[in-house]
């Protein structure tokens, strides 16, 4: 299940579900950060919290995509503390509904604040993605693999 607070690529604008996804043309951070402290998510703590990333709507022209999770203890992220790579796929991967993430949180120190961070090998025309942390991974649901980083 999801809480709006757990969705990074979150943006308030017609109230639909389309506020969930995320434009991706170009490098940048998920436009939503997780304040732990105020979500009171546990991280470490008993049943673990799950990354869930997928695409909305398909990317093109880019080579790859790559989606790492930061963590700070400064809501703007000026050092980054902690930086981990949690994949990279191909183009021909990011297609609409195909599911990145549905992983387990990555066994990390953490600090007060997360996002995503999006790295684009060329910058897209067009793509939406969905991420959010979640208290399970998605049903039933085929997961994308990854490519190799030098690809």
């Amino acid at each position: 299940m999801y809480d709006i607070n757990n969705v990074f690529t979150h943006t308030y604008s017609a109230g639909t579900d389309a506020d969930l996804y995320q434009t991706i043309t170009a490098d940048a951070a998920s436009s939503n950060l997780i304040d732990l402290d105020k979500t009171n998510i546990k991280l470490g703590a008993g049943k673990p919290m799950f990354i869930i990333a997928k695409v909305g709507t398909l990317f093109a022209t880019t080579v790859s995509m790559e989606i790492r999770m930061q963590t700070d203890t400064d809501s703007a992220f000026g050092t980054v503390l902690k930086d981990y790579l949690l994949g990279r796929w191909a183009v021909a991967q990011l297609t609409a509904g195909a599911l990145l993430l549905n992983i387990p949180m990555p066994v990390m120190q953490y600090q007060r604040y997360v996002r995503l961070y999006f790295n684009m090998f060329t910058n897209a025309t067009a793509g939406t993605l969905f991420a959010a942390l979640a208290d399970s991974p998605e049903e039933a649901a085929l997961q994308v693999d990854h490519v190799e980083a030098a690809s």
